[in-house]
């Protein structure tokens, strides 16, 4: 070992001590809540660093939620002490999707918040991603049965349209965010959640079954007519299909929606809405025939999210359209695949949903909910968020750091993708839908694939969804 190399350690190892002595002093109640941790020109000289080093070990501890830096007075520690036995812990309540619960590995996020705070238990409850939402919601938030939760970004659309956001704790947010994660849960200029995560639709590919059938792997130049002939050299009869997706995802079929030609902007004039749909007709022509063609998609039996991310750990399928999170499906096998970009039609276009943490304004445990929600949304978190899942964090220097040089997930070698594809995010809201018409659309979709109806009545149907006025909302 160099003399060079010798004296890094050992400098290391004395930043190490520091950081570890100052968060344990902290963690034991020697540096209590409210008070300051020693001068950085005392820690300096106890632990033979210079100032710069100390900051930085300073900075890190800020990052982790313990400390608070207080311009010309010092490092104010932030954090609670151990409890102790006169000290009760408080339990709050968070509501999560249960896709959250595996794809922000929140088991592991909340062992280390309680680590951080031991005298605040989190208890889980499931939120399931209908679309009645805002029905189920209401009421737990009314009634303060949830004191924090999880949401996405067309469910806060939901909240929000119905002049209920002010039943969330307003956010001070972060500049470090991905500009364009900005608006996702801000109405009248207030930020209602924290963003935690982001995740664009991509097409996921086996590059062995490509190999195999000698094709050139998928690129962004590539149409859904090239998929779906891809699709078909791809299928094996009786051993696996080219393409799949979940059709009945809300962030899946508006996709061939959102490509089909130009949108009209808002404050259309009186024939928009015949306009649209002649423009949605193409997408729903295309988004038919490859569901319907079973040479090259797997029978709609096999349509849950499940199945979909199943079949294709199990090579049964060779192409999907899925989420940066459900990639995680396949962080701990060992089957070779990479991403790329949707296929387009007109306009190479994808949806991307965001996951927020929101917190209940009215929380009889507002205070604990609200540290749990910095916690999420800290670079701390985040930072794990990016070393143990295959989620894109929504703090841009977690998202773009690089991870650990042993990386035990299996990463796809395009995984940065997303920074190369942001032009071609769209969420759900530039469907210019009324309000609650999601849901009829997705049903006159469906009644269109299986042949229910025929084109002219669903054009129709796609009218009558699109002119309901923005005040009545719109049933199936």
């Amino acid at each position: 070992m160099s003399t060079t190399e010798s004296g890094r350690r050992t400098f290391r190892s004395r930043l190490n001590e520091m950081i570890d002595q100052l968060r344990d002093g902290i963690a034991t109640g020697k540096y209590k809540h409210g008070t300051y941790l020693p001068p950085e020109k005392t820690l300096a000289a106890q632990f033979r660093l210079s100032n710069k080093t100390v900051r930085k070990g300073l900075e890190l501890l800020m990052s982790e939620g313990l400390i608070e830096k207080i311009p010309r007075v010092g490092s104010m520690v932030t954090a609670a002490p151990l409890l102790s036995e006169a000290e009760p812990a408080v339990t709050i309540v968070m509501g999560c999707y249960s896709t959250n619960e595996k794809t922000l590995i929140l088991s592991p996020l909340l062992d280390d918040f309680h680590k951080l705070h031991p005298s605040i238990r989190v208890e889980v409850v499931a939120l399931h991603s209908s679309s009645q939402f805002m029905e189920t919601l209401r009421p737990c938030l009314d009634n303060a049965l949830l004191d924090v939760f999880t949401v996405r970004d067309w469910h806060f659309s939901e909240i929000a349209d119905g002049g209920f956001a002010d039943l969330l704790l307003p956010r001070s947010g972060s500049e470090q965010y991905y500009p364009f994660l900005a608006g996702s849960f801000t109405r009248g200029g207030v930020l209602y959640a924290e963003p935690l995560s982001f995740s664009p639709v991509v097409l996921a590919y086996n590059r062995k079954h490509f190999r195999e059938a000698g094709l050139m792997e998928p690129d962004a130049g590539w149409t859904w007519d090239i998929a779906a002939a891809n699709a078909t050299k791809l299928t094996v009869p009786g051993q696996r299909f080219g393409l799949h997706f979940q059709v009945h995802m809300d962030d899946r079929w508006p996709i061939f929606l959102l490509q089909s030609g130009r949108h009209l902007p808002s404050g259309r004039p009186q024939d928009g809405e015949q306009r649209k749909v002649v423009n949605w007709m193409s997408g729903i022509r295309i988004s038919k025939d490859i569901i319907g063609n079973q040479a090259l998609f797997p029978h709609p039996l096999y349509g849950s999210d499940n199945d979909i991310g199943t079949l294709f750990m199990q090579e049964r399928t060779s192409m999907i359209m899925t989420g940066y999170e459900s990639l995680n499906r396949f962080a701990a096998t060992g089957i070779e695949y990479d991403i790329s970009s949707v296929p387009y039609i007109s306009d190479p276009r994808t949806l991307m949903t965001v996951t927020g943490i929101a917190v209940n304004k009215q929380s009889k445990h507002r205070t604990e909910a609200d540290c749990l929600a910095v916690y999420l949304a800290s670079p701390r978190a985040q930072r794990l968020l990016r070393e143990r899942t295959l989620c894109i964090p929504a703090l841009k220097p977690a998202a773009e750091a690089p991870v650990a040089a042993v990386d035990t997930l299996n990463r796809p070698s395009r995984f940065q993708l997303y920074r190369d594809i942001i032009p071609s995010f769209r969420k759900l809201g530039e469907l210019q839908l009324p309000p609650g018409g999601l849901r009829p659309l997705h049903e006159a979709m469906k009644d269109y694939w299986t042949d229910s109806i025929d084109e002219t009545a669903l054009r129709v149907r796609l009218e009558t969804i699109l002119s309901a006025p923005a005040d009545c909302p719109v049933h199936s």
